[in-house]
């Protein structure tokens, strides 16, 4: 009889184990690294095997996420799984199950006054933006009254218009949005491509960063090459910049020899910054036509330089420009988060057939 009872109440703790460690299929592993947490996917559903050993994200807007936790939260998450609240989405080659936003409950998210006098110093002391806000009644007063991370984020989007800017404070996370257009995909062109073509009558550039040392060494000069043809195609899309110099550079050889063909500027919601060319071909008055093509661009314009300020103790991190740019944008620019609406509507799939409509030779080039 005890050996009977010994062994229903074995049988009763794994499945008291069994329900708390795995809900729908799924069971996860909590692990350390330094001071916080991390989950890796143990088991999952069938149809989503492919998600074993990777980590849970949580996605905190559509372009940052978490994957490390201040405190434990495995219950939380797998709820989340099993509710079907998240979506599949490659990362550094990987699939993995980024949970829903509304995981983390802004509310619950308190702010010290430490931390609220940490963001306001640092903020006049040396955002770009600051000004600005303080024109549109941002105050201090109005900071110090936050209690909580919805709070902040109601100020931050009354007085921010910046998707550059970021803050992290403990559990908190603040970035603005960007629009996406239905339907389309960033470009699966890898970080660093960089490589010109030619064909009967257009010269085309293709660069995926504005960083590397082939489109640092060879864009600017890549203007002598295109002014015997009758269209040139700068493609940036999924661009997400960096530096701008050498398509100054390119602009002043095409003006300063009366270059009189076409430039055709190719951008996506994902090219950013210096990777919408039009906020330097769109400023000047040139020798040439511009059109842009594509999709609306990322809206990463307003300002720049960024630079990171961190308080360790406070468990602060802000991101944000220490120049504005603001005065010098093309009229036509629609704020950030929203970029530069295209003359001519195309995706990828469709760039390719648009160009050609325009009376450009595309040759073997391939749109990817």
């Amino acid at each position: 009889m005890k050996k009977f009872f010994l062994s229903g109440l074995l049988l009763l703790l794994a499945a008291f184990f069994f329900a708390e460690n795995k809900k729908g299929g799924w069971q996860l592993q909590e692990n350390q690294h330094e001071s916080y947490l991390y989950y890796t996917i143990l088991a999952a559903p069938a149809e989503y095997e492919n998600l074993l050993g990777s980590k849970v994200c949580v996605t905190l807007s559509n372009s940052s996420y978490k994957n490390l936790y201040n405190e434990s939260c495995k219950e939380k998450l797998l709820d989340f799984l099993a509710g079907g609240k998240f979506e599949v989405r490659a990362l550094e080659g990987h699939d993995c199950a980024f949970v829903d936003s509304s995981f983390i409950d802004l509310k619950e998210c308190k702010l010290s006054k430490k931390q609220l006098d940490y963001i306001w110093k640092t903020m006049s002391l040396h955002y770009a933006g600051f000004s600005a806000m303080k024109k549109r009644g941002f105050t201090k007063i109005a900071l110090l009254a936050c209690n909580n991370g919805l709070d902040l984020k109601k100020l931050f989007d009354k007085y921010i218009d910046d998707c550059h800017f970021y803050l992290m404070a403990g559990d908190f996370f603040y970035r603005q949005d960007f629009a996406r257009d239905e339907g389309t995909k960033k470009s699966i062109d890898p970080d660093g491509t960089y490589f010109e073509k030619e064909t009967s009558n257009a010269y085309y550039i293709r660069f995926t960063d504005c960083t590397g040392l082939d489109y640092t060494s060879k864009f600017g000069a890549a203007a002598y090459l295109a002014l015997n043809k009758d269209f040139i195609i700068l493609d940036a899309r999924s661009n997400y910049g960096g530096n701008d110099m050498p398509q100054f550079s390119f602009l002043k050889v095409l003006n300063t020899n009366k270059y009189a063909g076409t430039v055709i500027a190719l951008q996506d919601n994902w090219s950013y910054s210096s990777g919408e060319v039009w906020h330097v071909l769109g400023r000047t008055k040139n020798t040439f036509e511009c059109k842009l093509v594509g999709t609306h661009s990322g809206g990463l314009q307003n300002y720049g330089n960024c630079k990171t300020y961190e308080n360790k103790e406070l468990r602060i991190s802000l991101y944000f420009g220490k120049t504005d740019f603001t005065k010098d944008l093309p009229a036509n620019y629609l704020g950030d988060g929203k970029g530069y609406e295209p003359d001519v509507w195309a995706t990828t799939e469709t760039m390719k057939s648009v160009l050609q409509e325009m009376g450009v030779d595309t040759g073997d080039i391939i749109f990817q």
